[in-house]
């Protein structure tokens, strides 16, 4: 018996693709530039496509435009078949997803028409039985149905007019609106054969039976060419304007130039039609309301390792701040660098020195090193250090200063600048001023308020008490033992535990030499026939004959200098270690900040005839006078004014917020391995941290070992015991010259508390004593004043500020700067 093998079944056709000659299509292979085709012909299996720009025609099959088709290396982009008029061109070149509901529901209901139509035509029925049997068999089997769907659509269009109207349905005025359009009625055989018609003309597209309503009607100019001219000159000189006249105004005012021709409608739909939002916008509120109208931001995410993105702002705090000499000298000012992700202040800096990047890299330094609050009494530890890897800041100067850029580079971080004057971007550190204001600033006598509104008839001058140094002591308090241990509502955790909990395994720990050689205030210089000019004068080194020399004359190397300290600067050497260069006039720049040099200067200048030269004893003479005219505004007890700018020249403006110095340990990080230390030599004793450490060097630098003498104008004020005492000042020669005595070395050290630092919890009970009397004043029964109350001095007006220990005093005297004040420089009021 013979087995009978059936045959293999036929391998079907592949499924052609559905291209049309004329079609637009774009081709984008990986490693290759995209390419552009038009398809010429239909061939057997495939197609025929050229390429736009010219060249030779290529061949592509049906797998091949399917799968290119699949991994997105082919667009296709039908043409607009040949005959269609303009609105049913512009109907194919949008998604069908924007038309109205109702419009799209009509299309659907045709479609269903033409399919039964095309399924009649199979079967072998004529066209015209075909065409009135759809009719007749599609109408009385869906009515039903497509009856609902209309009655959902419009049930939900009243629905969104009754929300944007905020009226009840009781007062609204219903459109009467035929339900359906009219597909709810049984269509003509012919009415079906067009719609078959256009639908299987043209590929089958549902857009094709699309209703075109919007072309209904004479869109036309219905007025004349000059009153169109007229208008436009209305909106354009009138209404475009920063003024911000009203469009009710502007048209009254045209109808009576040109007539009762155009209704304040037609006006407002042709400003509509004829001017973008944008650019209206942007006349009338101006670019940057504009732009923030009409802007899409992006939220980018926290890094969420503790201290890889920063926001580094500066803030004025709104209180007055006392001279122990009873002067109230100004506002101080707070540059904070904050993490966003655990919102732990890793850094700050408090001075008088204004938004520069002097204070910015006092703060840098402080964030970056660690703190070392040994001997300060507080409860918990400040464990922030490391350098960020983003820091976020506006559009400050400081901030796109070269220093600023050189540091990025060095300390490989990124700064991301915010566009101006939009202080939500970076809302982390915005609303941490705003915390500070609240629970730091609010308590404290002379506090000038937010403006002068708000301040009303409050003395903050008379009331002002605290100094600059009790103000600190009451910051560091705060954000230690208050702010980064309570809960925070952003955050929905505790700072320091969550610092804790996403700080890095490993944090690179640079040296105080280090820092100083990557943030100082960087310049290009030249090695010239005197040496290095910087800062109005010149530094100084052996190896620079020898730098000279081998490189040449016309090399530029980096240099830096601290701006606390220009008395010495450090140059790159080509090999890549620092040499400590020293000025070759010390006795004004050495422990001089740039500002005060600045300062001299001016004076200097200004002291000096028209047509002459700026000396040397000129300018030592100019820094003896602003260091006395500062010391004098400062010591001024009975000015009723501030001093700000006289103390920015006054105080140590560079001493750092808290002492920096040996790194702390983790708990969280326990059994890992430890971390060499910074300063190998702490392990002999207790070495005393200096300001001037950012100018000491390590093994790798060169130094030209110098005395340090005291020089300068305070020099010159303790030589000269026989100087005449200042009119302006009430302070006795003998106090002046004992707070003018310059201090062999200044040094920083990590201070004792009960000696250094004011009680913090005296200040705080005497805050609590106050507020228990303000409370029994309120709760008091109130008596009625027969007689007026007499005019009395109030009590907080002549209160003393607290008073420091014996010890602290001479310490408090010895610490102050130089005095100086610009002589051109506005006082600031409070």
């Amino acid at each position: 018996m013979s087995l009978i093998v059936p045959p293999p079944p036929p391998v079907p056709a592949p499924m052609a693709v559905a291209w049309r000659v004329g079609d637009d299509v774009r081709e984008e292979r990986p490693d290759e530039a995209p390419r552009l085709f038009t398809v010429v012909k239909r061939q057997k299996g495939g197609f025929v496509l050229r390429p736009k720009g010219g060249g030779e025609d290529v061949e592509r099959t049906d797998d091949e435009i399917r799968w290119g088709r699949c991994f997105g290396e082919l667009e296709h982009h039908p043409a607009a078949p040949a005959g269609l008029t303009a609105a049913r061109r512009a109907v194919l070149e949008r998604d069908s997803g924007t038309e109205d509901p109702e419009h799209r529901q009509v299309a659907r209901v045709k479609v269903e028409y033409c399919f039964r139509v095309e399924s009649l035509l199979d079967a072998g029925v004529p066209f015209d039985e075909a065409y009135a049997r759809a009719a007749e068999e599609v109408y009385a089997s869906e009515v039903g149905r497509w009856t609902k769907a209309f009655e959902d659509i419009r049930a939900v269009r009243e629905a969104d007019r009754l929300r944007k109207r905020r009226l009840p349905p009781e007062l609204l005025k219903k459109k009467p609106a035929r339900l359906g359009l009219g597909m709810l009625e049984r269509p003509r055989p012919s009415t079906v054969e067009t719609w078959f018609r256009e639908w299987s003309s043209n590929g089958r597209d549902e857009r094709m039976l699309l209703p075109l309503f919007n072309s209904r009607g004479d869109h036309g100019k219905k007025l004349e060419h000059r009153t169109y001219e007229r208008m436009r000159w209305w909106i354009e000189d009138v209404y475009l304007k920063l003024e911000q006249a009203p469009l009710a105004w502007v048209h009254r005012e045209m109808v009576k130039e040109i007539g009762n021709v155009v209704s304040y409608t037609t006006f407002r739909a042709f400003l509509k039609k004829e001017y973008a939002a944008y650019f209206v916008e942007k006349n009338r509120l101006g670019g940057r309301q504009a732009f923030l109208r009409n802007t899409v931001f992006k939220r980018l995410r926290h890094d969420q390792v503790a201290g890889k993105d920063i926001e580094i702002d500066h803030c004025l705090l709104d209180v007055l701040v006392r001279d122990p000499s009873r002067r109230v000298v100004g506002r101080p000012w707070l540059t904070v660098a904050m993490c966003r992700s655990t919102r732990m202040i890793v850094g700050c800096h408090l001075s008088f020195e204004q938004p520069s990047y002097a204070s910015l890299q006092r703060c840098l330094i402080h964030a970056i090193w660690p703190k070392d609050l040994s001997g300060l009494k507080l409860e918990n530890d400040w464990p922030c250090e490391g350098t960020p890897d983003r820091a976020t800041v506006d559009q400050g100067k400081e901030f796109y200063s070269a220093s600023l850029k050189a540091t990025e580079t060095a300390l490989k971080f990124q700064i991301v600048p915010l566009p101006g004057r939009m202080p939500w971007l970076k809302g982390t550190v915005e609303r941490l001023f705003g915390t500070i204001g609240v629970q730091v600033i609010a308590w404290m006598p002379g506090k000038t308020f937010s403006n002068v509104v708000k301040r009303g008839d409050y003395p903050s001058t008379k009331k002002a008490r605290f100094t600059i140094t009790q103000i600190r002591d009451f910051l560091l308090k705060w954000i230690v033992d208050d702010y980064h241990v309570s809960w925070h509502e952003g955050l929905g955790g505790v700072p320091l535990q969550e610092w804790y909990r996403r700080r890095p395994a490993e944090v690179e720990s640079l040296s105080v030499n280090k820092i100083t050689e990557l943030t100082g205030v960087f310049a290009m210089k030249k090695i010239g026939e005197k040496g290095v000019r910087a800062n109005s004068q010149y530094y100084l080194h052996p190896v620079l004959n020898e730098l000279k020399r081998q490189y040449g004359r016309d090399r530029e190397y980096e240099f830096r200098h601290d701006p606390f300290d220009i008395g010495h600067g450090l140059l790159k050497h080509p090999q890549g270690r620092w040499i400590r260069l020293e000025s070759d006039r010390p006795e004004r720049s050495v422990g001089k900040s740039l500002f005060q040099f600045k300062v001299d200067a001016r004076l200097a200048k200004a002291l000096t005839l028209k047509g002459e030269h700026v000396t040397q004893e000129r300018l030592t003479k100019a820094a003896e006078q602003a260091a006395e005219e500062a010391m004098d505004a400062v010591n001024n007890g009975s000015a009723k004014t501030t001093a700000a700018s006289a103390a920015r020249y006054h105080y140590d403006n560079g001493q750092f917020f808290t002492p920096i110095g040996r790194p702390r340990p983790n708990p969280a990080l326990e059994g890992l391995p430890a971390v060499d230390d910074a300063f190998p030599e702490r392990a002999a004793g207790p070495v005393n941290e200096t300001a001037d450490t950012l100018g000491s060097s390590d093994s790798d630098t060169d130094q030209v070992s110098m005395a340090p003498e005291p020089s300068g104008p305070r020099a010159a004020r303790s030589r000269s015991e026989d100087a005449p005492a200042s009119p302006r000042t009430s302070v006795s020669k003998a106090e002046k010259a004992a707070r003018s005595k310059p201090k062999p070395s200044r040094e920083f050290t990590a201070p004792d508390a009960d000696v250094v630092r004011v009680s913090f919890d005296r200040v705080q009970a005497e805050i609590e004593e106050r507020r228990a009397l303000m409370v029994s004043r309120r709760t008091a029964p109130r008596r009625r004043e027969v007689d007026p109350p007499v005019d009395r001095p109030e009590p907080e007006a002549m209160r003393p500020i607290l008073p420091l220990p014996p010890e602290n005093q001479a310490r408090a005297s010895d610490q102050h700067r130089s005095p100086a004040k610009s002589s051109n420089t506005k006082r600031n009021q409070p």
